[in-house]
């Protein structure tokens, strides 16, 4: 329904405003505050109110306007009975959206003929190459239209689609989403299937409190339609035999409540925040496969904000396109909307590295910090927080993940700076003895011209360990003196700027030397933890210090803020600072 989506910034903020073709899902992703929920709250503004109130995130949207035949098809389904003194005027339809949030019901009158004149002039409009004429369309084409095929469900009001609801006039349009579904036999049983492959049990509704219907959940599925609802003595016994939903967990409550809430009626803009709320991650998983399923056969749209990378991955997985929109939100450099292809993303999950390391958990984090092995991502995380919790210089709102060696971190950095993110690595010092530097360097967006001096730079340095037999990762730097030692303070500091952090003296267990672990390489983290210990309230507990691993973490920490601070820049437009 939705042909296209206007935001006011882009990649770089507001240089290159964002237009998004929303086509079935659309995700959005980011860290916290930024502005994931509040699109979803301003598409919904806009599809039921128009243009008039602020906006800070969209600028609008485009509808793709319907043939005449499949008006008056949408307009059909959402036909309403209007009470016993209300009058429809000629050449008028009375529509009906229910809303399963609260259970209200809004109608109103439409002059079909009128409708479909308008959306005529657009499509006119169109064809003479006015493709910004749908910003004058308000109030004809988009208000009331629009928002009668809008549905727009938050985590505050999940739990409460499984309640019980009045049924209401079934000669009439149902008053709810249960009603609806009582009355739609194949609705009903579309959500029948789905909680079944979720759960193992069966969904059904049941009729016997009079005058209201309420959720079940059977060990079987009705024999026939009149089983589940009809008022006999087969029917009482078969709902007494049935659990009601209220005694279930908040996980079958919230997937159950939702997708009885998006079959239940024709919506085609689909306005989800947080889905995977109160979500096993698998469940959450199979409810991005549904939602984006449901979209594509109704060829309307979802929008949902996550932090599940196990939803993303379902709404990949089902084969639908799927849009990722990162967004994200500093008030020193502004806002960014950047589209992450679906198509790269599930390319990056088939590489069985990158998926065991998490990878796709950036993309909910401000920033992410990539280390060699898992040991050191344990180890310098575990810094980090002692950092935060001192009230030091920290690295905030930032994922540790791992590669698998220094060879493979290029891997993790590259996709991840892609895709917008500030990504830092560290490595031990002995990435300075061979290619693997060169191959971090370029997924860094370090520029073509500095590429090349860096490299003579580091061949330098390494022909200066290799003449005099020096053990890089026993000592590093402070195997050095004089010029070579200038020379390879150079290479560290440059390479700093942009986010790569070797480790000065060597490898991770160079840190800490004065807690004096004498435990093999296999042993050293364990040891190290037990020395550090792990009770604030200890005497012994390790504090940070200045210098030493607290001054190479607050570094990053430094980077990290300057490159949110400043953006994410393109990568030809990086320049050392």
């Amino acid at each position: 329904m939705i042909k296209s989506l206007f935001f006011k910034f882009g990649p770089f903020g507001t240089v290159e405003p964002l237009v998004l073709d929303p086509s079935a899902m659309t995700v959005f992703v980011g860290p916290n505050n930024s502005g994931k929920s509040l699109v979803l709250r301003e598409l919904k503004q806009y599809a039921e109110e128009g243009p008039s109130h602020t906006r800070y995130i969209l600028d609008g949207f485009e509808m793709a306007i319907p043939s005449d035949a499949e008006t008056e098809f949408l307009l059909q389904g959402r036909k309403a009975r209007p009470g016993v003194h209300e009058q429809v005027p000629e050449g008028h339809i009375r529509v009906a959206r229910p809303n399963p949030a609260t259970g209200n019901v809004f109608q109103i009158n439409i002059n079909v003929a009128q409708l479909t004149q308008q959306f005529s002039n657009y499509r006119a409009q169109q064809t003479q190459g006015r493709h910004d004429w749908w910003r004058q369309c308000w109030p004809g084409i988009y208000l009331h239209f629009a928002s009668l095929f809008t549905v727009a469900l938050d985590g505050k009001t999940r739990l409460a689609l499984t309640e019980q609801r009045p049924a209401g006039d079934l000669q009439a349009a149902p008053a709810n989403h249960l009603a609806a579904l009582f009355k739609n036999d194949e609705a009903r049983k579309r959500v029948r299937r789905i909680v079944h492959e979720a759960f193992g049990l069966f969904f059904v509704i049941d009729p016997t409190n009079l005058g209201h219907l309420r959720i079940r959940i059977a060990a079987r599925p009705p024999q026939d339609d009149q089983e589940e609802q009809a008022l006999d003595d087969r029917a009482r016994k078969y709902h007494a035999a049935a659990t009601d939903i209220a005694e279930f967990s908040d996980g079958v409550k919230a997937f159950t409540g939702l997708i009885s809430a998006l079959i239940s009626s024709d919506y085609r803009i689909m306005l989800v925040d947080e889905p995977d709320a109160f979500l096993h991650p698998s469940l959450a998983q199979q409810l991005g496969r549904e939602m984006a399923t449901l979209a594509d056969e109704r060829s309307g749209n979802v929008f949902a904000s996550t932090h599940s990378s196990r939803f993303l991955m379902g709404c990949i997985e089902s084969g639908k396109k799927t849009n990722i929109i990162r967004l994200t939100y500093t008030p020193s450099a502004g806002a960014t909307a950047r589209v992450l292809p679906a198509s790269r993303i599930q390319e990056l999950m088939q590489d069985p590295l990158l998926r065991s390391a998490g990878v796709l958990e950036a993309l909910f984090y401000s920033a992410a910090v990539v280390c060699e092995a898992d040991g050191d991502r344990v180890f310098y995380a575990e810094i980090n927080n002692r950092l935060q919790a001192a009230k030091r210089n920290n690295v905030p709102d930032t994922v540790f993940l791992n590669a698998q060696n220094k060879q493979t971190v290029r891997r993790i950095v590259g996709p991840l700076r892609g895709m917008g993110i500030p990504v830092a690595a560290i490595v031990d010092f002995d990435i300075v003895k061979g290619d693997d530097l060169r191959d971090l360097i370029k997924e860094c967006f370090v520029p073509a011209d500095l590429i090349h001096s860096l490299g003579q730079l580091r061949g330098d340095v390494a022909a200066h360990f290799q003449q005099k037999d020096l053990d890089m990762k026993k000592g590093g730097l402070s195997l050095l003196t004089g010029g070579p030692k200038e020379s390879c303070e150079s290479l560290l500091e440059q390479l700093a700027r942009y986010g790569i952090f070797v480790v000065p003296n060597g490898e991770v267990e160079s840190w800490l030397e004065y807690l004096a672990i004498t435990a093999s390489k296999v042993q050293w983290l364990p040891e190290i933890f037990a020395r550090m210990r792990s009770d604030p309230a200890d005497p012994s507990f390790v504090t940070p210090k200045d210098g030493d691993v607290w001054a190479f973490i607050e570094k990053i920490a430094c980077w990290v803020r300057d490159v949110n601070r400043r953006g994410m820049p393109r990568p030809s437009q990086i320049t050392p600072s």
